[in-house]
């Protein structure tokens, strides 16, 4: 098991849950269907976000700040 370092929920889609987990982070659709979509967004160290204004999720990872805009 993996501590969950960050967690929110996908702007304009509360059934999104954006998570920071291990070395990246990750989308994860929270459905009751069978097959949910889980998607990556993020590889690193060990990541850390908050989300911002415009959606923009600010990342931290060992010292290095990086913006992720959609």
């Amino acid at each position: 098991l993996h501590p969950i370092r960050s967690l929110a929920f996908f702007p304009e889609y509360p059934d999104v849950a954006i998570i920071a987990s291990d070395t990246g982070i990750y989308a994860l659709e929270l459905t009751n269907d069978t097959n949910p979509n889980f998607q990556p967004l993020y590889k690193g160290l060990s990541p850390t976000f908050t989300l911002s204004a415009n959606h923009t999720l600010l990342i931290k990872d060992f010292g290095t700040l990086m913006e992720l805009s959609w």
